[in-house]
């Protein structure tokens, strides 16, 4: 939609009845990631997706669209967002990327359902030991990069 929202005249010597016209325009459009959009559609929702080979079954994080081993397709699911904590540490310096205030921990955690491991905040004061259970959780605000809005929790032994 576009619409006048002023009109003044235009005082030139060479221009006669002419007008300086500012605009307002409203555009409504939708953009996709291409391969990657059921991951971030994912990440909105509150779930972490990711891929697995149709025929080695392997799987990938951050998803993939081919197996590198395979070269086909693969296909789509949804993790349970649990892991296991490899190794952590407290970090003092601030974020390279923004998003949250130093300090915060980083760990390595071997995500539920996934071959290999993935870097990623952890909240809380502590430094988790290896071998601790954590879950994934959502903070922020829509504003916030979809990554940054994951963050993960120790989990409560039972």
């Amino acid at each position: 939609m576009m619409r006048i929202v002023a009109q003044e005249p235009v005082k030139h010597d060479e221009l006669s009845n002419a007008s300086s016209l500012q605009y307002e325009m409203t555009l409504a459009y939708s953009r996709t990631l291409g391969s990657a959009s059921p991951f971030f559609e994912g990440l909105a929702g509150g779930v972490l997706r990711t891929t697995r080979c149709t025929r080695c079954s392997r799987t990938f994080f951050p998803p993939r669209r081919l197996c590198p081993d395979d070269h086909l397709e693969t296909t789509w699911y949804e993790l349970p967002g649990s892991g296991t904590v490899r190794v952590a540490t407290r970090v003092y310096g601030a974020a390279p990327f923004g998003g949250f205030e130093a300090p915060y921990t980083l760990g390595i955690i071997a995500l539920d359902g996934v071959d290999g491991a993935i870097t990623h905040r952890i909240l809380g004061d502590g430094v988790p030991e290896a071998g601790t259970r954590v879950a994934a959780t959502f903070i922020g605000d829509e504003q916030m990069h979809p990554l940054l809005r994951v963050a993960f929790e120790v989990r409560s032994a039972l």
